[in-house]
């Protein structure tokens, strides 16, 4: 089966059934009202994506009246939960390379720890510069670019020039 034939699965779940015990009823998730791409700013490392992804899915449920669990105590399909980030209160700080590690998006798990279901799209962007112009002896170990500029260890500004 090639993939434009291949069946797309929306919704899963287990119980167990006994002979006779009935079916198992699936609420299929909605639509998402909506997607939103989300820049950072010049020279920003994109530190407050976290807040304003939570406050859209705050807002966005309570505008639609999406409540967490539906009345009959199942959790709700339709709920929006934002994405954890890495941020720096998260190991107090510690990072050896802490471009590479913080404000970034934990793919796969919301901040609560279950499945992130949002409408945010985290938008990264940045200044690379070229390998036989980066500074790499400067002092503290930081790396610079041609204009005396603090980089990344992979050679990059987030934010970049504007």
């Amino acid at each position: 089966m090639n993939d434009a034939v291949r069946m797309r699965t929306i919704c899963t779940a287990e119980a167990i059934t006994l002979p006779g015990g009935g079916d198992v009823h699936l609420i299929a998730p909605p639509p998402k009202p909506c997607v939103t791409i989300v820049v950072h700013g010049v020279n920003d490392l994109a530190g407050c994506y976290e807040r304003i992804e939570r406050g859209l899915c705050e807002g966005l449920n309570e505008r639609l009246d999406m409540a967490p669990s539906l009345p009959n105590g199942v959790s709700n399909p339709g709920f929006l939960r934002p994405a954890g980030y890495s941020l720096p209160e998260d190991d107090e700080g510690k990072a050896r390379n802490p471009d590479a590690v913080y404000y970034r998006r934990k793919f796969g798990a919301a901040a609560n720890g279950t499945d992130a279901r949002s409408v945010v799209i985290p938008f990264y962007w940045g200044f690379r510069e070229e390998e036989k112009h980066i500074i790499k002896d400067a002092p503290h170990g930081e790396w610079m670019d041609r204009n005396r500029n603090r980089l990344d260890k992979a050679g990059t500004l987030e934010g970049g020039h504007f």
